[in-house]
């Protein structure tokens, strides 16, 4: 029989696929079957079988019938099973999963756009997909910026890694003001100054985006935690992260820092008293994203390193 005929695919239901995700090298919080239960989103799961093994489960999104990813999301994407597949079988197993997953996805909404994690460098089936053909997967870089190791290290350490500058902002800051640190602020707050931070930047801010922030606030009690800086001497907000985590990585999903504090070095005493909260928990720190000029080299200043990507789409 030959490998294709050996591989199906079909509808799992999420409660049928945490555990595969529990032990799968590509996942996040943003496939988690428990938390993305959380959005106002019908999600669903389609898993394809080696015979009777479970190697490969996809998530699908959808809004108003049509296919998206959410906002916030990173890595929204396939989980592989967690046995060490040999690297002679791979290519072809791979292609031909994907193959048909391809097929069943292409059926039934006409559309695929997911993101691939990380650890998924091998894109060749998405690029032989209607070989030879002119209709092709997009298949778009994009990076993320992640410090490693973290359980390994003193803060001490962590911070030597960072650039001077930043070095220099967490000592103004720290004479400037006296802060206390809190694990939480109402969304109203969190809101406002996403507003304001998105206009500033002359970006659109829609509804179902607000919708989303309003989501992930609530699950941060049962996936997640705040970092909230404020002055102790007029009870202000400086600045905030919010964090949602997985079993090992915490994923910087919001940093917004009071403009009024941003000169004095509050957004990198942030992100350092946000990797002393999650340091000895987890062993990843994701900045979730970076991916344009002034973002990227922000989030690599910490001492970061890169992490490539691939966003992949088809519209039949």
């Amino acid at each position: 029989m030959k490998l294709i005929e050996k591989v199906s695919v079909k509808n799992s239901r999420a409660e049928d696929i945490y555990h595969f995700w529990e032990k799968s090298n590509q996942r996040t919080i943003f496939n988690n079957p428990k938390f993305i239960e959380c959005l106002n989103y019908k999600f669903t799961w389609w898993t394809a079988y080696y015979g009777d093994e479970m190697v490969c489960s996809w998530p699908v999104c959808e809004s108003s019938n049509k296919i998206t990813i959410p906002d916030f999301f990173y890595y929204f994407g396939p989980l592989w099973t967690s046995r060490i597949i040999h690297p002679h079988k791979w290519l072809s197993l791979s292609t031909n999963v994907y193959f048909k997953i391809f097929e069943k996805l292409i059926k039934e909404f006409g559309y695929i756009e997911n993101q691939l994690h990380y650890s998924l460098t091998d894109v060749r089936a998405f690029n032989w997909w209607n070989y030879n053909l002119e209709k092709k997967f997009e298949v778009l870089p994009r990076y993320s910026a992640i410090i490693e190791d973290l359980k390994k290290k003193s803060i001490e350490k962590i911070i030597q890694e960072f650039r001077n500058n930043r070095k220099r902002e967490i000592k103004k800051f720290s004479e400037k003001f006296k802060i206390k640190i809190v694990d939480d602020i109402n969304f109203n707050d969190i809101s406002k100054f996403y507003v304001s931070i998105i206009e500033n930047q002359k970006e659109k801010i829609t509804d179902q985006t607000i919708e989303n922030l309003y989501n992930i606030y609530k699950s941060v009690k049962n996936f997640g935690s705040m970092i909230v800086l404020k002055n102790l001497k007029n009870d202000e907000i400086a600045s905030f992260s919010l964090l949602l985590n997985d079993l090992k990585t915490s994923n910087l999903v919001l940093n917004i820092s009071n403009i009024k504090y941003i000169k004095y070095g509050s957004g990198s005493t942030l992100i350092t008293e946000t990797i002393k909260n999650i340091r000895t928990k987890f062993d990843v720190f994701d900045f979730n994203g970076a991916n344009s000029p002034n973002r990227g080299d922000d989030k690599h200043s910490y001492g970061s390193i890169y992490k490539l990507y691939f966003h992949v789409k088809y519209n039949k």
